[in-house]
């Protein structure tokens, strides 16, 4: 469960070890948003995917 702008989204967690990388997941919204997590290095990057365009 992750909470974004006060609403509590139940989420489905998705690890990657080897990219260092953490997908939540919100069915219920079809999968949006998406909240990323991702270390590179010594930096910590916090995205929230609101949006996206499906490509040709």
């Amino acid at each position: 469960m992750i909470e974004i702008n006060g609403e509590k989204l139940q989420t489905i967690k998705i690890e990657c070890a080897e990219l260092r990388l953490t997908l939540n997941l919100s069915e219920k919204h079809n999968y949006l948003p998406v909240l990323i997590r991702k270390t590179n290095g010594n930096s910590r990057f916090h995205l929230t995917l609101t949006d996206y365009q499906e490509l040709p």
